[in-house]
């Protein structure tokens, strides 16, 4: 977000120079002109970060949702494959995860809450 309020500034920046400009004359419009082209490359590297850092959180989120599918792969497995001890703790983890979320579900016999 951060890197957003900074693109707009710098584009601000640059409508406002560019305005200035329109209405100068002589070295005041070169001067002008050369802190637009300072202002360009500022915002043409923060806008090259925040394509960098939108592709590494899109990256970031692919592993954390392929975490949660082998997760959710593997303690179906366990209560499947490991009897009532299994189940009851796959429901202990479901129970777990609603508290976590605010949620508390106390319609489980034998949950502990």
């Amino acid at each position: 977000m951060k890197c957003k309020n900074e693109q707009k500034k710098w584009a601000d920046q640059i409508e406002n120079l560019k305005y200035w400009q329109q209405q100068a004359s002589g070295k005041q419009k070169s001067d002008i002109s050369q802190e637009i082209g300072n202002c360009c490359k500022a915002h043409k590297r923060i806008s090259t970060l925040a394509s960098q850092i939108g592709a590494v959180n899109t990256q970031y989120n692919q592993r954390v949702s392929q975490q949660h599918m082998e997760t959710a792969k593997r303690r179906d497995y366990i209560a499947s494959n490991f009897g009532e001890r299994g189940r009851g703790w796959k429901e202990r983890m479901h129970q777990r995860a609603l508290i976590r979320k605010g949620q508390k579900c106390d319609c489980i016999k034998g949950s502990r809450g």
